[in-house]
Parts: structure tokens; sequence; C-alpha cells
């Protein structure tokens, strides 16, 4: 059975999350996590939406945190980006 794209998205997230936590550059932990959004396979909107935002509007180390953890939460249910 095929898991629905919302469940993949949110797994998904938790996975860039954990794996980029022990990058603290800035630079290195954005071209990480928009590597990683690059290969998701979801919803193409949100995933390019997803990848302008961490590639073009976010400053700083910072930010990109939140950012990450916001839209975990906006794919939970729990809050908007």
């Amino acid at each position: 059975m095929k898991k629905p794209a919302v469940y993949e998205l949110r797994s998904k997230l938790h996975e860039i999350i954990a794996d980029s936590e022990p990058i603290l550059d800035f630079e290195t932990k954005r071209d990480f996590v928009f590597n990683k959004l690059s290969e998701l396979k979801i919803n193409n909107t949100d995933k390019q939406k997803m990848m302008v935002v961490v590639k073009y509007q976010i400053s700083n180390l910072s930010k990109l945190n939140q950012y990450l953890y916001n839209a975990l939460m906006k794919f939970e249910g729990n809050g908007v980006i």
C-alpha cells in the first residue's frame, strides 16, 4: 500500500532535520537541505516553493532551522510556514 504524500513529506522532513542537526555552518546546511529537498518525491509545487525559500530567502542558520521546524509543524497540521 502506498503511503500518502503528506506522510512521506512529514517523515522526510524529520529525516532532513535529524541529518542536518550537527551541521553548524549556514551555507553547508543550506546546501545539504536544498539537495535533500530536491530528491524528495512529493508534490512538485510544494517542493519547488520550499527549495526557493531555502536557497534564496533564508539568510542565516537560525532562520533556516526555524523554517524547517515550521514546515514540519505545517505538514503535521500544527502550524504555518
